[in-house]
Parts: C-alpha cells; structure tokens; sequence
C-alpha cells in the first residue's frame, strides 16, 4: 500500500459511494486507475466491504453502554462469540487489564439496556460485567486511515 492507495481510502471512507470517475477528479487519477486499485485493495483484503453510516440517535439508540466482562480462561473465545451475536452489539474486544472482553452497545432506553445486562450474565463462561454508560461522545469513527 502507498500513499494513493491511502488517498483512496480517505476517499472511500468520507464517500464510499462516490464514483471512480468523482474520486479520480478529486485524486488528480484516472478512474482506471482508481479502480484497479481499489480492486487490489479489495484482493488484499485492505477492504473488506461497503457500508453505510447511521445516526444511532435519530434510530431512537439514546443509550451507548461500555460493559467490561470478566470471562472463565478456557471459555474465552465461545464467550466472546456468543457476546458479538447479542442484539445491540456494535463492538466486542478481547483485551487486557481486570477484564477479559469489552463490549459497546446501542440501546433505545433503560429497558432495552436492562435486558442486554441481563442477556449478558447468562453467557456461558462470563463471570462478572461492569456496565458504563457513555455521557456524551467525542468522536466515533471507524474510518481511521
């Protein structure tokens, strides 16, 4: 990867519907260009996919929660798993510190978010959670470059 492919996906990332055609405009690149890149990014596995960005809040998601889980050693990775196929769940990783698994989710209320905690003590192999609430958001953005 150099830096046009880079530039590509910085184009990709902000519009992933825009054209070759627009893209190579914007790039200073032909659009054949563009597109045998993009097609060797995709072989590369660099990108993996199209996608669209939604506004959670406008969904009626009013709540995002950060639950940290403490999960058995030889059940980590079926708890995982299991915590990724859970409504709601936007993210699930298995980190490092007190906690074995971070999940994020989306919740329409406290309801919705009483459930999901709940759900979520049943899995198999988690031991304890700690839910936090998020106050306000900063930046949410998986488009990193």
């Amino acid at each position: 990867m150099d830096g046009s492919d880079a530039r590509i996906l910085a184009e990709l990332a902000g519009n992933a519907r825009a054209s070759a055609r627009q893209m190579g405009a914007s790039l200073g690149m032909a659009p054949a260009t563009v597109l045998d890149r993009i097609k060797k990014l995709e072989g590369a596995g660099v990108v993996t996919g199209y996608t669209v960005r939604l506004d959670h809040e406008k969904m009626g998601y009013s709540l995002t929660a950060v639950v940290e889980a403490a999960v058995e050693k030889p059940a980590a990775r079926e708890a995982a798993a299991r915590l990724a196929s859970l409504e709601r769940v936007c993210c699930v990783y298995d980190v490092t510190g007190e906690t074995d698994v971070l999940v994020v989710g989306k919740f329409r209320g406290r309801d919705d978010l009483d459930r999901f905690v709940k759900d979520l003590a049943r899995v198999p192999g988690v031991t304890r959670t700690v839910t936090r609430l998020v106050l306000s958001t900063s930046k949410e953005d998986y488009g990193l470059i």
